[in-house]
């Protein structure tokens, strides 16, 4: 049985600061599942992120209250929270109603990892690209889509799961022809319904690539919190991102050996333009 974790980065939307889409796939052989999630949430624990999701995004950003508490890359781990839990306290205190709601909603994604330094976060997000990327039976699918340019046929995201899905068939008949994939995805209640009925139409007709007999039922929606895998999807989605928005290929070139490929060629890379 294959599994394919997916995760997207970027708006499906034309927006003017936002110019690429990336839809991302993580298939691994589920027989593998038990082994890879330990690893991961062993990388978790050892910076103090047991149990929290990776929003890669958040983690790599700058949290300008770490330089402006004293002494705070001194302290300890329990020591830094405190401390940036009261920074933000006072900061709410003396915000103005639109400010606060702002601060409020930030501190709610990054208070997980507020006793991290930023070169801390970036060491996590490499060490779990250098974990998943050992994974030799991993396979990893990039659908990229320049959204000055292309013209959808459904939508930017529907079109972004049609290549997927295509190319997540033919991964599995060319490793195993007899296996059966199923696919899990973010829990994005915006986009869910969207694809449960578009997968219906693949699963009758096929895509306009392929027919998809290896691949089992409709996506099953998750919540991502739940699943490291899907939030390693987040991370090859953001990388991807980076690296055609930017570019900032750090951390593609990190993962780049696992995408799907034949001879040579990328074969799990797609870019729609």
């Amino acid at each position: 049985m294959q599994l394919l974790y997916v995760d997207e980065s970027g708006n499906s939307h034309i927006a003017p600061n936002n110019t690429h889409f990336v839809l991302a796939g993580v298939a691994m052989d589920a027989a593998y599942w038990k082994q890879h999630n330990s690893q991961i949430e062993n990388i978790k624990n050892t910076y103090d992120l047991a149990a929290q999701e990776i929003h890669t995004a958040w983690l790599l950003k700058t949290y300008g209250f770490q330089n402006k508490i004293p002494n705070f890359s001194s302290l300890d781990a329990e020591n830094r929270k405190q401390a940036a839990k009261k920074f933000i306290q006072s900061e709410l205190a003396k915000a103005n109603p639109g400010t606060r709601k702002n601060i409020t909603k930030d501190w709610k994604i990054i208070s997980s990892y507020c006793h991290l330094l930023k070169t801390e976060r970036a060491d996590f997000i490499n060490d779990i690209c250098h974990q998943f990327s050992k994974w030799g039976h991993m396979r990893i699918f990039l659908i990229i889509v320049d959204k000055r340019t292309y013209k959808p046929t459904y939508s930017i995201y529907e079109d972004a799961f049609e290549q997927l899905i295509s190319r997540f068939q033919r991964f599995i008949q060319n490793v195993s022809p007899n296996d059966y994939g199923i696919v899990a995805m973010d829990n994005n209640q915006t986009i869910s319904q969207k694809i449960t009925a578009l997968s219906k139409i693949f699963h009758s007709n096929g895509t306009k690539y392929a027919n998809i007999p290896n691949i089992i039922d409709t996506p099953f929606f998750v919540d991502s919190k739940m699943t490291s895998m899907i939030q390693l999807a987040d991370i090859v989605s953001y990388g991807a991102r980076r690296a055609y928005e930017k570019p900032d290929t750090a951390l593609f070139d990190l993962y780049k050996p696992r995408i799907d490929s034949i001879q040579g060629k990328l074969v799990g890379l797609k870019i729609l333009s």
